[in-house]
């Protein structure tokens, strides 16, 4: 609004005002309003505060997703859901991931700890296992008494169990060649065997 000199007058909001903005006076007095400032730094903290519980909703809904897991194995006495699986082609790609993470060929979605630690305990895990890494864990455990019984990993050529020799030479191998996976890697190293190449 102008006064009669020509100059813009400022209102200045009542103090009974519905407005919750704060009004200041920039460098030439002007009234200038804080109030879109203000609703940025809530909107940041309302965005900072709602990251936990986006994260929660993730972790709830992987929860729902390994419910469902259980009463397929109720249902159709298996934890081997069809990729594909028709009623519910969301869940079939839900479990696929959860495959692949535990055998860490998923890196863009890793197990925790705790996820891991509930597949396992309901049995999800050893069903999922194929016939090479049922093998290849036999071999481990085999490897994890030799160590046991003679102080080291390095299984000699000549030894009369040649399975586990060559088995040996192979993961030793793989290993120097990176081509172990992580979980297989884990295991070699928890048994003490990695130190013994």
């Amino acid at each position: 609004m102008r006064d009669m000199s020509g100059a813009i007058e400022t209102e200045w909001p009542s103090s009974d005002s519905d407005e919750d903005e704060e009004w200041e006076g920039d460098e030439d007095g002007d009234a200038v309003s804080n109030f879109d400032s203000d609703e940025e730094s809530v909107a940041e903290e309302d965005d900072a505060s709602n990251r936990p519980r986006a994260r929660q909703r993730k972790s709830l809904s992987w929860d729902a997703e390994a419910d469902k897991l259980e009463e397929y194995k109720v249902t159709h006495g298996t934890f081997l859901v069809p990729a594909k699986y028709e009623p519910d082609p969301s869940f079939g790609h839900w479990v696929h991931t959860q495959k692949k993470a535990v055998r860490g060929t998923n890196n863009k979605k890793p197990l925790t700890s705790t996820q891991r630690q509930r597949l396992n305990e309901m049995g999800a895990i050893e069903e999922w296992q194929t016939a090479r890494e049922r093998h290849w864990r036999t071999m481990r455990d085999t490897l994890a008494a030799y160590k046991d019984e003679h102080g080291s990993a390095s299984v000699p050529r000549a030894y009369e169990d040649q399975e586990l020799a060559i088995w040996q030479r192979a993961q030793r191998q793989d290993y120097y060649a990176g081509r172990l996976s992580a979980p297989e890697l884990a295991d070699l190293e928890k048994i003490g065997a990695i130190e013994d190449w």
